[in-house]
């Protein structure tokens, strides 16, 4: 607790009066620590607790990487194949993992595990398990981009 003249959070402050009773050389702008009795927690008690800790840290997880990802709509993002399921390719992008649906990737392409692949990011949803980031391929706004990065007129915006 911080030593004031006058108390006004009684939660994190206290008088200088009742600083000098715990403890004789207290002044103002000191702090002052109250021990807490120990806790005797039970295995189910603490196995609980860890479990909401857990619980919390993922959800912080999950929160900072859609707060990533929901500005990032409609750039281009460079990636790693992990897996490929029915179809859909599976991307890492190093702080989180994107998905490639198969309406989204040109006919007769191809990928496999560790190929490099480069997509339009088109949309970026919550859902239970997390954010999904979804990739596109075929989107009208993907070439458009991919020639702004090539074409250094079309960058400046010399051309259209």
């Amino acid at each position: 607790m911080l030593v004031v003249d006058v108390v006004e959070n009684s939660s994190n402050q206290i008088s200088l009066f009742d600083a000098q009773r715990a403890n004789p050389g207290a002044q103002v702008g000191d702090t002052i620590a109250d021990t807490l009795p120990p806790l005797e927690y039970g295995r189910i008690a603490a196995q609980s607790a860890k479990q909401v800790i857990v619980q919390k840290v993922r959800e912080a997880e999950r929160d900072r990487q859609y707060q990533e990802f929901k500005d990032r709509i409609g750039d281009i993002v460079n990636g790693i194949v992990k897996r490929v399921e029915y179809g859909s390719v599976i991307v890492d992008l190093g702080r989180g993992e994107a998905i490639v649906r198969r309406d989204e990737m040109l006919p007769r392409e191809v990928f496999r595990n560790g190929d490099r692949v480069r997509a339009f990011i088109f949309d970026v949803r919550r859902e239970t398990r997390g954010p999904q980031i979804f990739l596109s391929r075929t989107h009208p706004q993907f070439m458009a981009k991919l020639f702004a990065q090539e074409v250094p007129e079309i960058y400046d915006g010399i051309v259209e």
